[in-house]
């Protein structure tokens, strides 16, 4: 595989269009979306927002298309695209999974002509493009939302134009990965482990109830929510309820007994001003 090149960007260059503010209700994109999706867990509130997002940056990119490679909460890794105005997706063969992985852990942008990926077991090499390819990784923090890839005709200079829209690919990956608006409902049994939500804002503890400060405090550590409800003597509907209130404010992390993060936790995108007075 080819080395990624490197361009410098100035502060005053602005070759990506400023975005609007994204609305937390989403979304005016018409962009249909498919039933498989659905299957995978992921809803259309989820897709609609991938859709708007790849036709933006396939537009500043100059591609007629974009594609998104992501790992889902469930585990599964799929790519998807934008194709006769509806969002589609296929499972991420290996070594699509291989690329993203490489430029998600390198953290930048990744651009070559002709670009070759290895499969896992080693079996042989395989074109991504025949032309120029570019990879954007998609971060909030830490975390990786996703790659969006690009190949094809692409306008000159386009790794700095994926630069230059960093700023809002960055609200995606925030929104993808955090704002409940996006996710499917999860399905919380006894069994689902519980954890208090890391990198959070004061806000979030400032108004909690005696009761859920009640509940928070013996998260000294992940417990399962059985476990949770025999230490508090609360009945398992209380318990339910109450880790659902708490996730849906970004105070608490809910996984599977697996350890999959089946919901992310809080969005990032709500004003504390928002938030109801302490009492």
């Amino acid at each position: 595989m080819e080395e990624p090149t490197t361009t410098t960007t100035t502060s005053d260059e602005r070759l990506a269009s400023t975005p609007q503010a994204l609305s937390t209700t989403l979304l005016r994109s018409a962009i249909g979306t498919t039933t498989l999706l659905n299957r995978w867990g992921t809803p259309a509130s989820d897709q609609r927002y991938v859709a708007e997002t790849l036709e933006w940056i396939a537009g500043e990119l100059g591609t007629k298309r974009a594609r998104f490679v992501r790992l889902l909460p469930t585990g599964v890794w799929i790519v998807q695209t934008v194709v006769q105005g509806k969002i589609v997706a296929q499972p991420a063969d290996r070594a699509e999974i291989a690329m993203a992985w490489s430029v998600g852990l390198s953290r930048d942008i990744y651009s070559a002509s002709r670009p070759r990926v290895m499969t896992f077991d080693g079996g042989g090499i395989r074109p991504i493009a025949v032309t120029t390819y570019i990879a954007i990784p998609v971060l909030c923090q830490q975390g990786l939302a996703g790659v969006i890839e690009a190949a094809g005709e692409l306008k000159p200079g386009a790794e700095r134009i994926a630069r230059a829209a960093s700023e809002r690919l960055a609200d995606f990956a925030t929104r993808l990965m955090f704002d409940p608006g996006l996710r499917s409902e999860p399905r919380i049994t006894m069994d689902t482990e519980c954890d208090i939500t890391a990198g959070l804002s004061s806000n979030n503890f400032t108004h909690l109830s005696a009761a859920e400060w009640e509940f928070v405090g013996i998260l000294v550590s992940p417990k399962k929510l059985g476990d949770i409800s025999e230490e508090l003597d609360w009945s398992e509907q209380k318990v339910i309820n109450m880790a659902r209130e708490l996730v849906a404010r970004g105070v608490i992390t809910l996984r599977t007994p697996t350890g999959v993060l089946m919901t992310s936790t809080t969005s990032l995108l709500r004003d504390p001003s928002e938030l109801p007075a302490p009492v």
